[in-house]
């Protein structure tokens, strides 16, 4: 899991803080961001006395963007795939949450991975980063279930290029049924006229099937 990075606190943000029980009352008076991290860190770790607590504020739309920065280097994967969900967390820091590399029968990566997808603050060059790591799980089956459902997320949201789409879809990258299930859940035109001239029978009908359905619903 690749969630390297500086702190993303602002010193005049932390000094501006009242105090609060538990504090030190001591706040960084430092332009140097490892410094400013170490010194948010310490604060996010005292205010949470272990896992759980760790996990409840992850999930919280309470939590500040700053300490979900932090919490999105938690040595514990339940809590970092709780902030990949969180509708407060920054698009920068969902960008390097993303796994160095998604592994068939590997939880972490692939819930991570999953819940950066469904993010709507996941930015066009996230979205378009995790569609390029997914290329090696999208043929297999067994021990690549959220990975499937990453990809059938990406080839979904208007916001991922086509071209990052299209190389998902080639035969030799995914399973038929990978590109059956995209053919009947996209609703994005491009991609289903790229399924019309797919090499399997079964996905080109469906693709077509989707398609009028689109059409015929639309005034």
């Amino acid at each position: 899991m690749a969630c390297t990075g500086v702190g993303l606190v602002s010193v005049f943000a932390l000094d501006n803080q009242p105090s609060r029980p538990g504090d030190a009352g001591r706040y960084v008076h430092s332009f140097n961001p490892i410094i400013e991290s170490i010194g948010l860190e310490n604060r996010v770790m005292s205010n949470h006395s272990g896992p759980k607590e760790y996990l409840v504020a992850a999930r919280s739309f309470d939590t500040s963007a700053d300490e979900l920065a932090e919490l999105s280097r938690s040595e514990y994967t339940f809590v970092r795939v709780a902030v990949a969900g969180n509708l407060k967390t920054k698009p920068e820091i969902l960008h390097l949450m993303i796994p160095d590399k998604i592994e068939i029968e590997s939880y972490p990566s692939q819930e991570i991975a999953l819940q950066i997808a469904l993010n709507v603050n996941s930015s066009r060059d996230t979205l378009k980063l995790l569609g390029e790591k997914l290329l090696p799980c999208l043929k297999v089956g067994r021990g690549a279930y959220d990975a499937f459902r990453t990809g059938v997320v990406l080839c979904c949201n208007s916001l991922v290029p086509i071209q990052t789409i299209e190389r998902m879809l080639k035969p030799e990258n995914a399973s038929r049924q990978f590109r059956k299930v995209v053919a009947r859940e996209s609703r994005r035109e491009d991609v289903l006229y790229l399924l019309l001239i797919d090499q399997s029978e079964k996905v080109r009908k469906r693709a077509e099937t989707t398609l009028r359905a689109i059409k015929g619903s639309k005034p």
